[in-house]
């Protein structure tokens, strides 16, 4: 029992850790920095937004050295990580085709980061038992970790891409139906998604989420994000608030393994906030938005153009931004995560994060 309880505690624990790690340094990193870019503008402003839009792309290989780094892997298995992670981020891509045209790789989007944690958490497994153990280690070691690790990644792509599509079926019902219950429903769904190990961008781009549906799945995304970032502020202080609120809420994923009722606040919150976006205010945003929550103010930047674009006035548009997006999402999340707190739901450092 406390062996399956060590490799618990590595894959749903530190192991998340280390993917939380990669997205940090990959899309986190790479979104504020391509945000820093456009707004810079100039010949350099777009020399940094080419290289963040580049290391966005560089998720898989964030994912295995963080991965790697988090689980004490020797040196030699960090490096077969991150070439694990890449190819098991782009697995369902390389099986299907798409990867490679023309002999040239194709990259649109930055891949799944599910896969590719899956892919590397086993490489390290396999990795450290045969690390260090002879004088061929170099040699033997990247051939075994790094063959497994392939064939875990394109065992599990197509399964998890299965699941992927079906999630993205969910909200595209919900994309069918009235204002009100598809505004709760993509709300609260695409919140999720922004928590989940999934890629709650890729899930906007494949349905081409617009308009008002993509205003519900921002609002979502910003909840989740805030909201954790500020339920949790008395566990993780300013640090932890700013890596959730401006970074990923994917950070909680490990607590919210271990205390699911940890995320009622941003469901609720999420229920509540995404009719009051569309059905009241009349919000929109677009597609590029729909999957970022509040990571460097993209979403902000991108909900201020399409409304600014549809004929809203600036100061109106501004408000309600800030309301909608940062302010409500705080304030509503803190009020019910501190109900719960009283009620023993919640218990100090259930939403501690670590790095």
């Amino acid at each position: 029992m406390s062996i399956m309880k060590n490799y618990f505690k590595r894959f749903f624990v530190d192991g998340m850790v280390g993917l939380s790690i990669g997205l940090f340094t990959t899309v986190v990193a790479g979104t504020i920095l391509e945000t820093i870019g456009l707004i810079m503008g100039g010949q350099v402003g777009q020399y940094i937004a080419m290289a963040a839009s580049l290391v966005k792309l560089l998720v898989g290989i964030g994912i295995g050295v963080g991965v790697a780094t988090k689980l004490g892997a020797s040196s030699s298995v960090v490096v077969c990580s991150a070439i694990v992670g890449y190819i098991g981020a782009y697995a369902y891509d390389i099986l299907n085709g798409s990867h490679f045209v023309d002999g040239v790789i194709n990259i649109n989007e930055a891949g799944d980061p599910l896969a590719a944690y899956i892919a590397v958490y086993v490489t390290v497994e396999i990795g450290d038992l045969i690390a260090n153990k002879t004088k061929l280690n170099y040699m033997i070691t990247p051939i075994l970790a790094i063959t497994v690790g392939c064939a875990i990644s394109f065992y599990v792509a197509k399964p998890l891409n299965d699941v992927t599509k079906a999630y993205s079926d969910m909200v595209g019902w919900a994309m069918e139906q009235n204002d009100f219950v598809m505004s709760i429903v993509v709300s609260v769904l695409m919140g999720i998604a922004m928590t989940l190990p999934i890629s709650s961008v890729a899930i906007a781009l494949s349905l081409n989420m617009t308009g008002t549906v993509a205003a519900a799945a921002t609002i979502g995304c910003c909840v989740n994000m805030i909201g954790f970032a500020t339920a949790s502020f008395r566990d993780n202080k300013i640090e932890g608030f700013l890596l959730q609120g401006l970074g990923t809420s994917t950070i909680q994923f490990p607590n919210v393994v271990k205390n699911p009722l940890i995320c009622l606040p941003v469901l609720i919150t999420s229920a509540i906030l995404g009719p009051m976006g569309v059905c009241i205010f009349k919000m929109t945003s677009e597609t590029s938005a729909a999957g970022m929550g509040s990571c460097g103010f993209v979403s902000q930047i991108m909900t201020y153009q399409t409304m600014i674009n549809d004929g809203v006035g600036r100061n109106m548009v501004m408000i309600e931004i800030m309301l909608l997006q940062l302010l409500l999402p705080a304030v509503l999340t803190w009020f019910i995560s501190e109900f719960m707190r009283k009620r023993g739901l919640i218990k100090e450092n259930d939403m501690k994060i670590s790095i």
